[in-house]
């Protein structure tokens, strides 16, 4: 017979969660739910809805970093990552360059790894994708606090 593991006190009480999905430019979609979430749904229940777990993937992972990084500023959190989104260029996302065209090039064909194995790197310190992501991620670690 297996053993009975007690559940937590807490079991009887309904987890919500807030799962976002990837996809880039749906995240600005995603925002706007999150806007209607934490200002407008607080006015038509009489409480702010709680969420005790947030996952998401890609630009979902993002936001639910940044609803667990903001949950204590109150709806105003919701209009910011709305105009977080509004006045995005994808200029800052995604800079593209001649030189960027030329990279993408050799990173599809693996030249930038290879170079890397030759000059002795064992585990790199980034993981290449097709685009350079930097300016992304500066705008990303600016906007979650």
């Amino acid at each position: 017979m297996a053993e009975r593991i007690d559940p937590l006190p807490d079991a009887r009480r309904p987890r919500r969660a807030l799962v976002f999905s990837g996809g880039g430019a749906r995240g600005a979609y995603e925002a706007g739910v999150v806007r209607y979430l934490v200002e407008e749904l607080p006015k038509r229940i009489g409480r702010a809805p709680a969420f005790e777990i947030l996952c998401g993937t890609s630009v979902g992972a993002i936001h639910a970093c940044y609803m667990a990084a903001t949950a204590r500023q109150g709806p105003s959190r919701g209009i910011q990552l709305v105009d977080f989104w509004r006045t995005m260029k994808i200029e800052q996302v995604l800079p593209f360059s001649r030189r960027d065209l030329f990279d993408l090039a050799r990173r599809m064909v693996g030249v930038r790894r290879l170079t890397e194995l030759l000059r002795g790197a064992t585990v790199p310190d980034r993981i290449y994708g097709m685009l350079n992501t930097r300016s992304l991620e500066r705008m990303v670690v600016r906007a979650v606090p």
